[in-house]
């Protein structure tokens, strides 16, 4: 499984084509994806979740 970089974390149109400007939220997006995997019994889920686990909660003017 491939991990981005947070700020590598981009936005898609229904089709899959890539956005030219970045998530304003990635920590979310992981969030929502560590969620979602804890319902799966996929192997990616537990890196899903651990990736969630183990991302720091983002300071500065995008923080929660």
């Amino acid at each position: 499984m491939l991990i981005k970089d947070l700020e590598d974390y981009r936005k898609y149109t229904v089709a899959g084509e890539l956005f030219e400007e970045k998530l304003l939220h990635p920590v979310g997006l992981i969030a929502t994806n560590g969620m979602a995997a804890l319902a799966a019994n996929g192997a990616d889920a537990k890196k899903m979740v651990g990736l969630f686990w183990n991302t720091s909660v983002r300071s500065g003017v995008r923080r929660y």
